[in-house]
């Protein structure tokens, strides 16, 4: 059994100021409800498999200082049309929202303890009664010696930092291990089927927090908070399968000296919205590899993505592709098509043999 009190700032997917990060302001543009925090935490989560041994992909791409540029810019036009149908999914406690969620709890609980003043007088307005902060006491339940799950230490470590604003102190962090015997222990009793996780003692139910956590977790008998919509990569406890590692293939048209740079989808899977990306496959359209995928899918513009399944596991990304980016395939792969949603970028369209700018829609 692994215990630690009081679990310090460490991230395991990269290291970033938590929400604090100034390239909030980048997400933030395009969907300025939603956005806000989206983009520190995905960077926070996706840079770290470098530092703790998660899975490279295939290929790198090494572009210089003139080519990373114009890459930053055609993905953060990409990411900025995309963010515009975001929608908040379930996972409350997901990298890319948990920013903007404690800052609607802060919102909320300001709207309820502000005085508001519509006309000026000499009489001072009221001040408002202080929240009082429920001390709260934090269980992560963690698979041992998995280096690729997500980790869990951000959710502790943000409301450690903005629990007050949310009506929470936090008095303790305890992090166990799901095959020590306390760890088994809280898995059978509360019925836990993935992992990492985190348990609130019942005293955050005196918290702000219940007013979105119907859509997060469970209420135990006991009184404590179960954290269920787990972001991958997690484990299945039912097989002890790593759930969330995902595939890509990049289908290129490296005689288009002009068309966009096709990393940039990965830099966005894996950057913006924190998918891990267990390998990456190249091929070239006219290669016998390439022309069997686009026979396959119908594909009528390159350079191109394909992800495997297991995008659908990370919340809100099927919606997401669904509805802006391409189309989700019989098989369960996903197929980028929506060239618009790059900005000004230029790609070769295999239905007309030349080169086409993205404003024109791509169908197929």
């Amino acid at each position: 059994m692994e215990e630690h009190e009081a679990h310090t700032h460490h991230a395991e997917h990269g290291e970033h100021e938590a929400h604090a990060h100034p390239e909030h302001e980048h997400h933030h543009e395009a969907h300025a409800e939603h956005e806000a925090h989206a983009h520190p935490e995905h960077a926070h989560h996706a840079e770290a498999h470098a530092e703790h041994g998660g899975p490279a992909p295939h290929h790198e791409h090494h572009a210089g200082p003139a080519q990373r540029k114009a890459i930053e810019e055609q993905y953060l036009q990409y990411a900025l049309a995309a963010a515009l149908i975001i929608v908040i999914v379930s996972a409350f406690f997901a990298i890319n929202n948990i920013g903007k969620a404690v800052d609607d709890l802060r919102n909320a609980t300001a709207r309820l303890t502000a005085s508001p003043t519509p006309f000026q007088t000499r009489t001072p307005a009221p001040t408002p009664t202080p929240v009082q902060l429920a001390n709260v006491t934090i269980i992560e339940l963690v698979y041992p010696n998995c280096s690729e799950c997500f980790n869990v230490s951000i959710i502790s470590e943000q409301f450690q930092q903005a629990g007050d604003q949310i009506g929470m102190r936090v008095v303790a962090v305890r992090r166990l291990e799901a095959n020590s015997t306390e760890g088994m222990a809280l898995i059978r009793k509360y019925d836990i089927t993935k992992v990492p996780t985190v348990i609130f003692s019942k005293e955050a139910q005196q918290t702000q927090l219940m007013g979105v956590w119907s859509d997060s977790g469970t209420v135990e008998d006991d009184g404590s908070l179960v954290l269920r919509e787990v972001y991958p990569p997690y484990v299945a406890l039912a097989n002890g399968t790593l759930m969330g590692m995902v595939n890509v293939t990049l289908i290129l048209a490296p005689n288009c000296t002009s068309c966009y740079n096709a990393s940039v989808h990965t830099n966005l899977l894996t950057v913006r919205y924190s998918v891990v990306i267990a390998n990456e496959t190249d091929y070239t359209y006219d290669s016998a590899q390439g022309m069997a995928l686009i026979r396959k899918y119908n594909i009528t513009a390159v350079p191109t993505i394909l992800v495997s399944p297991e995008l659908s596991i990370y919340p809100g990304m099927e919606g997401l592709w669904n509805q802006s980016l391409g189309t989700k395939e019989s098989d369960g792969w996903f197929v980028f098509r929506t060239m618009y949603a790059m900005g000004n970028v230029t790609y070769f369209d295999l239905t007309t043999n030349s080169t086409a700018l993205s404003n024109v829609t791509v169908n197929g």
